[in-house]
């Protein structure tokens, strides 16, 4: 482990090395062509992202896991050639000399002399290293947060210590998570900031169809919010519970909503228990500045107006990254369908939408332990695997079977068509009913019939798979189809698992499974282009 730890601080010395040089030339050569030098100001602009994690990683490195060894030293030996590539390209661009205002002044020049063809073609070739450099750290981006699952508490004490990294959302989110793993007597107890006793200056409290969330303001400050209630049972342990639920609250509170699909926390509220209701907390979440209007992506999948192929694999992109978090963080969601996810308008791009995941009345920490109790309501358990399903599930709650739910997801947007029709109506495609029912796609209502459950819920599945392999492909093409099918068949044994042998992704603390994750379904669906 040894060896491969100072392999992989070899490896960072050199990105570090090639990323300064790609700075440097773009410093030096500012004044190129226009479309030139807005390619590389996006080189630059990316690689001040990437520089402070990869030095956090390298003042951890010792200290990793080997199978986080592994999989960082081959990410970041994609980056080092990629870096590479840039470099080299750059210089056939604008040229390779050392800085000086006469030179410069003779590259920019040179570069205009050059035939339009050459031109096209050296810009072409720029835009896709620049591109590869983006996607890259779109996908290390949530990869660098696998350190949180990293067990070792000497994590903690040379993130803490290290006075060489700059404070960032990245250093102060993954320092929260692994604080919320802690034991719980390690815990500190939840602070004002984050308990509300005082509820008053929230107002304009209201539903938003097919979900369980609400929409709020502050009327201090007129900012949106939402509010989310997570639902105890009668004997529940409040001391108890409330802690789980500061331990969300203390997470979420650093999350940074631009750029992950789940929104920052404010805090949360009890709300005590009566004859009839059991005991709840109600969290509540900062709605980003421009977004607003939200509806559930249930309601979306209702309406008559069809979302676009950009538009599908948006959504999937961003719900797979939420996910990730979720399960970086140590949590399990247990809840994820089209209910739980927010879709908000954004006032500065009228055409674009902005997800995010909610519904955690069923959020729990995986390294807690998560209990066998569920319900029997069949529009949910359809998004349950079935180890999951019926009132009493067979199987502890792990985060292949959040992966599930999230395959179910994505086949439902890939498809555009709702599996799930409330009662009620808000479009022509939901008609008027007494009870949910299936959607005109999925031929389940004799299994839903079924006295042998398990049984059924296997039938499902099966349609579910099926589903995928059939129409997805000609749809939204193979590559977002296997990812699909990879996520409803993550719990398979067998050749028919593309996501691992299940014994594979079985590990304690969830490192395997967030590597496999990774680079079977996020970074997969991150490189797809329409």
């Amino acid at each position: 482990m040894a060896d491969l730890a100072m392999g992989i601080l070899a490896t960072i010395d050199l990105c570090l090395r090639y990323g300064s040089l790609i700075v440097s030339k773009a410093k030096t050569y500012k004044n190129a062509k226009a479309h030139v030098t807005e390619l590389i100001l996006r080189i630059e602009g990316v690689w001040i992202k990437m520089e402070h994690q990869i030095r956090s990683l390298g003042t951890v490195a010792s200290l990793l896991d080997t199978r986080l060894l592994d999989y960082f030293d081959l990410t970041l030996h994609n980056l080092y050639a990629k870096l590479q590539a840039a470099h080299n390209l750059i210089d056939r661009v604008i040229g390779s000399k050392q800085a000086t205002n006469v030179q410069r002044l003779d590259v920019t020049a040179q570069i205009s002399n050059w035939s339009r063809a050459k031109v096209m073609f050296s810009e072409k070739n720029l835009e896709k290293v620049v591109a590869d450099l983006e996607s890259w750290h779109r996908i290390f981006d949530p990869s660098w947060f696998l350190l949180a699952l990293e067990p070792t508490p000497a994590v903690d004490e040379r993130l803490a210590d290290d006075r060489t990294l700059e404070p960032s959302k990245a250093i102060a989110w993954v320092k929260a998570t692994r604080d919320a793993r802690k034991p719980e007597a390690s815990h500190p107890k939840p602070v004002q900031s984050l308990f509300f006793v005082d509820f008053s200056w929230v107002d304009n409290i209201s539903p938003i169809p097919y979900s369980n969330a609400l929409s709020a303001s502050d009327h201090r400050t007129r900012n949106s919010l939402i509010l989310d209630t997570t639902t105890y049972p009668f004997a529940t342990n409040l001391e108890v519970a409330q802690t789980h639920v500061h331990d969300i609250a203390r997470v979420f509170a650093t999350v940074d909503s631009s750029s992950i699909g789940l929104l920052r926390c404010r805090g949360f509220r009890k709300i005590p228990p009566t004859l009839l209701t059991p005991p709840n907390f109600q969290l509540v979440f900062e709605v980003p500045t421009g977004a607003h209007s939200p509806k559930s992506l249930r309601q979306r999948l209702l309406e008559e107006k069809e979302a676009t192929l950009d538009e599908r694999l948006h959504l999937a992109q961003s719900l797979a990254r939420a996910v990730l978090f979720v399960h970086t963080a140590g949590f399990v969601h247990k809840n994820v369908r089209p209910e739980t996810i927010l879709l908000f308008s954004d006032a500065r791009h009228p055409t674009s939408i902005k997800p995010f995941l909610l519904g955690f009345e069923r959020f729990r920490l995986a390294a807690a332990g998560t209990n066998l109790i569920s319900d029997a309501l069949w529009e949910q358990n359809l998004y349950r695997h079935p180890e999951r399903q019926g009132t009493l599930a067979e199987k502890l709650y792990v985060m292949q079977h959040d992966i599930y739910s999230l395959g179910v997801c994505l086949l439902e947007l890939g498809l555009w068509t709702p599996f799930v029709v409330p009662p009620g109506s808000l479009g022509t495609r939901a008609p008027t009913r007494l009870s949910p029912h299936p959607g005109s796609i999925l031929p389940i209502l004799s299994f839903l019939d079924m006295k042998d459950k398990r049984k059924a819920a296997l039938e499902i599945k099966k349609t579910l798979t099926a589903l995928a392999q059939a129409k997805l492909p000609f749809l939204t093409g193979n590559t977002y189809a296997e990812i699909v099918t990879a996520c409803l068949t993550c719990l398979d044994r067998g050749p028919g698992n593309m996501f691992a042998e299940r014994a594979e992704v079985e590990d304690d603390d969830g490192i395997i499974v967030g590597v496999h994750f990774i680079e079977k379904v996020f970074a997969r669906l991150e490189e797809i282009r329409l």
